[in-house]
């Protein structure tokens, strides 16, 4: 098939594979162009140059000035909105406030190590309003030989809760060891089996110091006695103020 040059509405046959077409040339009807090369510019009705895209249609084609113009102006208005919602969430997760003292809904991280519930106060008389301690791990007992013991703490503030379950052998009638010393010397009720108490006595230690002394408790007059010589399964918890 021959190609060849289309001027005034007339083909001028021509060598190679190119039809060149130099004067303007109306056409009804579909027209399929396999790899056409157009030079210099296309316009019409089909195509759309408007740089808010007004009028955009699955069948027409845009100017790539309106594309550019269009892409530019929604980029900025994108980022815009995507730097407030950042700006937004990271307020929400870092709470007011700067540098290491941010604070949360009236929940402040102070810049001493700690958090303050102040907003909070509602009630009471507090002397602080600071958690500014928790802690949590294993202790061990004195002046006792135990099988198979768990003994553990947590701490938080000022309060400690102590566990201890074991099978002991008692050699003196107190036990350094509470992780914490105690503010104020408490007298603790514990579980207990195969001792040999004697009738009308109950297990008894008392916590003070850093220490655990251990007791019996006569339930008819309220008198103590030290151990000395227990042995046998003690358990007991415990929550107490820390000096």
């Amino acid at each position: 098939m021959a190609y060849g040059t289309l001027n005034a509405g007339t083909i001028t046959p021509g060598s190679g594979n190119t039809l060149t077409i130099n004067e303007p040339v109306t056409h009804t009807g579909a027209v399929t162009l396999p790899s056409p090369v157009i030079n210099t510019g296309v316009s019409g009705s089909a195509v759309l140059d408007s740089d808010t895209m007004s009028g955009a249609s699955a069948t027409k084609i845009s100017s790539s000035e309106s594309i550019k113009a269009y892409v530019d102006a929604n980029s900025t208005a994108d980022q815009a909105f995507t730097t407030a919602r950042v700006g937004a969430a990271t307020t929400a997760a870092q709470g007011v406030g700067t540098g290491n003292t941010p604070q949360f809904a009236g929940v402040k991280i102070t810049a001493t190590g700690g958090i303050n519930f102040s907003a909070y106060a509602t009630s009471g008389n507090p002397s602080s309003n600071l958690l500014d301690d928790y802690e949590e791990g294993t202790w061990t007992l004195g002046n006792v030989s135990s099988g198979g013991s768990t003994a553990y703490y947590t701490k938080i503030g000022n309060l400690v809760s102590i566990f201890f379950d074991g099978t002991i052998t008692l050699s003196s009638a107190s036990s350094a060891g509470l992780p914490f010393p105690v503010a104020t010397s408490a007298p603790v009720l514990v579980y207990h089996t195969d001792l040999v108490l004697g009738a009308g006595y109950i297990p008894n230690i008392l916590l003070s110091s850093s220490s655990v002394y251990w007791r019996k408790l006569s339930q008819a007059g309220g008198v103590y006695t030290d151990y000395t010589d227990l042995v046998g399964q003690f358990r007991f918890s415990a929550t107490y103020r820390v000096a």
